[in-house]
């Protein structure tokens, strides 16, 4: 009766963090990122930059992991200009990843980096609303005998404007 077992048919992935990095200085040869808190808007409404989210994904199996599958979904959270209350908007972006193998133990990382937030941004400028949070919402693909809850993991980071 080993097949009534709870254990993993497949490796457990996991998403094990998400961190938000906004490139600071942008030269011909190399671009440096850095880890940030907030999401800080210029004074074209526009972010001077680039921004990225670093997501971890460990397999938290002693089997190697093939074929993981990593979707993500970005969206914004819209508010009248000069209110705190908003509602989120339908995703602007979604996409698909697949990790070949993880071995046991190991974290892989992700870099998002197709967030393309100011065209967003200049969408939205003329409406009267403005974006005050931008929401990540990742998931590992489940496989039987997967636990949700460490397949799937939202990051939110706030926009400010300066």
């Amino acid at each position: 009766m080993a097949f009534l077992t709870s254990k993993p048919v497949f490796p457990q992935m996991s998403i094990f963090s998400v961190e938000w990095q906004v490139s600071r200085n942008i030269t011909a040869k190399k671009t440096i990122f850095e880890l940030v808190p907030e999401i800080i808007i210029g004074p074209p409404m526009k972010m001077s930059g680039k921004i990225r989210a670093i997501v971890s994904v460990k397999n938290d199996f002693a089997k190697p992991a093939e074929g993981i599958v990593v979707r993500y979904s970005l969206s914004l959270l819209l508010a009248k200009k000069g209110t705190g209350n908003g509602t989120w908007m339908a995703p602007f972006h979604l996409e698909e990843l697949r990790i070949s193998k993880i071995k046991p133990g190991q974290i892989y990382k992700i870099k998002i980096i197709h967030a393309d937030l100011n065209s967003q941004l200049k969408k939205i400028k003329e409406s009267g609303f403005q974006a005050s949070a931008l929401k990540l919402q990742v998931m590992v693909e489940p496989r039987p005998g997967d636990s949700l809850e460490k397949n799937v993991q939202e990051s939110v980071i706030p926009v400010v404007y300066r």
